[in-house]
């Protein structure tokens, strides 16, 4: 076993970087783990890689504390009156309080939208709530925990599909999903309309939007 993941054979205690996630995805099906994620590499990790991505950005989709910004100001481009969008958000709107003029908010063709009034074009800047992707590695500890646990009972039901293994996979995701919640939870201000999931039970359109 490589030193760089274990101290003595126990892994040392540090954020799951994504190398170990994706070791600890390899372990599932019994293969070795790699040194590196870089350059040639085989096709299970390969497929790992893929699985470990693809997991995360569905669960940051959802909309955390942690990749929430409320009130994020987009300034209109001062040649087109346009808003670009970055390809790292993946979910916005606007909150009534940030209305002046009635809008319906989304992103189409990756320029902010106007459905109501049928326009990419905004006179000034507006506030928006935005839901942002992240790297795995600038991720908090419990996503990066569920998100593995996830991406690894994934990876197993494809590669192997142990009815055995998939069922105790499930409980530990589960429970880690569980700590997601209460570590987001508490890190959020704790006013029900400053946490996403309450006020998307309030609001009943949702706080955001999936881009398109």
């Amino acid at each position: 076993m490589s030193s760089f993941f274990y101290i003595g054979g126990i892994m040392s205690l540090t954020k799951t970087s994504e190398l170990e996630a994706v070791n600890i995805m390899l372990a599932t099906i019994g293969e070795a783990p790699v040194n590196t994620l870089t350059g040639s590499v085989t096709a299970d990790v390969g497929i790992a890689q893929n699985i470990l991505t693809e997991v995360s950005k569905d669960v940051q989709t959802s909309g955390w504390n942690f990749n929430t910004d409320y009130d994020f100001e987009m300034s209109p481009s001062s040649v087109d009156k346009k808003i670009a969008v970055s390809g790292d958000i993946v979910r916005l709107d606007m909150e009534e309080k940030n209305v002046k003029n009635h809008m319906d908010i989304i992103v189409r063709e990756g320029f902010v939208y106007d459905k109501y009034n049928q326009t990419f074009e905004f006179d000034e800047a507006i506030k928006l709530t935005i839901v942002r992707l992240y790297d795995f590695n600038q991720l908090p500890q419990p996503a990066r925990t569920y998100i593995v646990k996830r991406a690894a009972r994934i990876f197993n039901d494809r590669m192997i599909g142990s009815g055995k293994h998939h069922d105790f996979a499930l409980m530990d995701e589960r429970q880690a999903l569980f700590a997601l919640r209460d570590f987001d939870g508490e890190s959020s201000d704790h006013t029900i309309f400053d946490h996403y999931d309450t006020y998307r039970a309030v609001d009943r359109r949702g706080v955001a939007h999936r881009v398109r």
